[in-house]
Order: structure tokens, then C-alpha cells, then sequence
């Protein structure tokens, strides 16, 4: 187990709770102007849909990818 202050802690959670709320606005936001751009493209409004799903699917795959790259740290080289 790392040895970290509560400062640390503390920053870390927060840094990590504003990311996530930032993301989920990113996220609405934009899966809405891709829902948008592909119902006003297509014939009928069940066509609009599966862009949105193929949108949303390669984000989570773009998340995923970049978790793998993160790497933990040892606590006893920052401390």
C-alpha cells in the first residue's frame, strides 16, 4: 500500500471527481450532436440511431485504450 498525505488524497479525489463530471457533460454533448447530425441525415428516425451506438462504443474503446497506458507509480520514489 502507498503512504500518501491526505492533501494528496484529497487532490486526487477531486481531481478525479471534476474529470468525470467533465466527461459526462463531454459525453452528453456530444453523443447529442451526433444524434442530431444523423437524424437529420436519415430517411426515417430509427436510421439516426446506430451512429450514435458506434459513437458511444469507440469512446468507451478510446477509454479503455488509454487506462492501459497509465501505470502505477511507487509511492517511495515521489515521497
Amino acid at each position: 500500500m502507498m503512504c500518501r498525505t491526505s492533501e494528496q488524497s484529497g487532490a486526487a479525489a477531486g481531481l478525479y471527481s471534476t474529470a468525470r463530471f467533465f466527461g459526462s457533460i463531454l459525453g452528453a454533448t456530444l453523443g447529442g450532436v451526433v444524434l442530431t447530425a444523423s437524424l437529420a441525415a436519415s430517411a426515417t428516425p430509427v436510421e439516426g440511431y446506430p451512429p450514435v451506438f458506434w459513437f458511444v462504443a469507440g469512446m468507451g474503446l478510446l477509454g479503455v485504450v488509454a487506462i492501459v497506458g497509465v501505470k502505477e507509480t511507487d509511492g517511495a520514489k515521489h515521497a
